[in-house]
């Protein structure tokens, strides 16, 4: 579960999943692709 707190204005975007592990990007919601940007994965 990911809880926004209102602070700041940092986007977080890796996440890991807290069922198997695996990074992911919270704002794409794929799979983290080191060293691809957002904007460049869509």
């Amino acid at each position: 579960m990911m809880v926004a707190d209102g602070g700041g204005e940092e986007c977080v975007t890796q996440t890991e999943c807290q069922g198997c592990r695996q990074l992911f990007c919270a704002h794409c919601e794929v799979l983290w692709l080191a060293g691809i940007s957002c904007d460049e994965f869509t």
